[in-house]
């Protein structure tokens, strides 16, 4: 149970982290960008981690965000 609570509780951390705005993601450059996101892309969600998700789902809302800019990093 207490394993558990960690779990959540770190998860919870990390969400709220990535929430505020811009982020650390809106400092990485393009570069970094759009290799985690295809990192992300070719890693199948059976072998993901919680916090490698969490960390997948920023960085494709950084592609949005930056192609909202006029910066279509992430095209394919």
């Amino acid at each position: 149970m207490n394993k558990l609570l960690l779990v959540i509780c770190g998860l919870s951390f990390l969400l709220l982290n990535a929430c505020d705005s811009g982020g650390k993601y809106a400092a990485f450059d393009d570069k970094k960008i759009r290799s985690e996101y295809q990192r992300c892309l070719n890693t199948s969600n059976n072998k993901m981690s919680p916090a490698r998700g969490v960390a997948c789902n920023n960085y494709e809302k950084e592609c949005q965000r930056r192609k909202k800019n006029g910066n279509n990093i992430c095209a394919m």
